[in-house]
């Protein structure tokens, strides 16, 4: 229920910035169409600031891939989705997911589906819902040239993790982000 009322909660303040095309609530059939469309605005909203934090892999006029390099990054991208590595309050499932392998948002600019691509060494190549479930990729409802350019991406960066395309200053403002978010909450812990 707490996802339904942030997603109204966005859905209002994102209109309130000129970012939602169909501003009545009253005329989306059911809360999905609601997000869907909180989703396609936060696209809109991304600043220029994420631009560096981020390697765009493919974009045409309806899908967006992206590699999120920061955790700020992956949580914009990501947002209205239940990715583990999208997660306000845990950075080290995106630490994980960006520094063992290939972490790729496919995002449909029209409709605000999301699919999360990992890759690494360990378990292959997995898909992912916006509801953070592991689904096949038929499953995806992405068009094949789509799943061809994660390939190509693959194959040209010869399976390069996210994590090492920081430079060596980035990496070390992410350690440091990582290790005062975790100091932080054993202060909170022991309060």
């Amino acid at each position: 229920r707490r996802v339904l009322f942030r997603s109204v909660d966005r859905f209002k303040e994102l209109n309130e910035r000129n970012l939602i095309d169909q501003n009545d609530i009253s005329k989306y059939d059911n809360f999905s169409q609601i997000a869907d469309q909180v989703s396609i605005a936060e696209l809109r909203s991304i600043g220029k600031e994420l631009e560096n934090q981020i390697i765009k892999v493919y974009e045409d006029k309806t899908w967006l891939m992206v590699k999120p390099l920061t955790w700020d990054a992956s949580k914009k991208y990501g947002s209205n989705t239940k990715w583990c590595t999208t997660s306000k309050n845990e950075p080290s499932y995106f630490k994980k997911y960006a520094g063992n392998g290939i972490l790729i948002y496919i995002i449909n600019k029209e409709n605000g589906l999301k699919v999360a691509f990992h890759n690494c060494p360990e378990e292959g190549m997995t898909f992912w819902n916006q509801l953070d479930r592991r689904i096949d990729s038929l499953m995806t409802k992405l068009p094949d040239y789509i799943k061809l350019k994660i390939v190509e991406d693959m194959e040209r960066d010869n399976m390069k993790p996210n994590l090492d395309y920081l430079t060596d200053e980035d990496r070390e403002k992410f350690d440091k982000l990582y290790e005062l978010h975790y100091r932080n909450q054993g202060e909170i812990g022991r309060a």
